[in-house]
């Protein structure tokens, strides 16, 4: 797996940096890879995080050869589990009490969505 973001891409929104999208830990094996994303506050609710999430989906499969992509989501974040499953991403696994990252050590439950990429 990569420890980098080795894509990553900056979401726009009539001209103005909205947020972040990227893959993680892509899998040439496998041919899945993590998607994460960010959207600052003034830009959530408006279908940016959507547009940005159908815009990597298409690059990783006609780009990247990806068959799939997961997220991983804290299970209170109800606007990023609402935007995944309208988007049609599926919870897979859930896992309970696991640090944020290695910087933040909030301890949370996680869902882990994925989604089969269309080719």
């Amino acid at each position: 797996y990569a420890t980098t973001y080795p894509e990553q891409f900056v979401i726009l929104n009539q001209n103005k940096v909205a947020g972040m999208i990227g893959l993680d830990k892509i899998d040439p094996f496998l041919h899945d890879a993590e998607v994460w994303y960010w959207v600052s506050d003034p830009n959530e609710g408006h279908g940016v995080a959507t547009n940005a999430l159908k815009q990597i989906e298409e690059h990783s499969s006609a780009t990247l050869n990806l068959n799939s992509l997961y997220a991983c989501v804290v299970r209170d974040n109800e606007r990023s589990k609402k935007m995944l499953e309208h988007n049609q991403y599926e919870i897979t696994d859930i896992k309970y009490n696991v640090p944020i990252s290695e910087r933040n050590h909030r301890i949370v439950d996680m869902l882990y969505y994925r989604k089969k990429l269309e080719r």
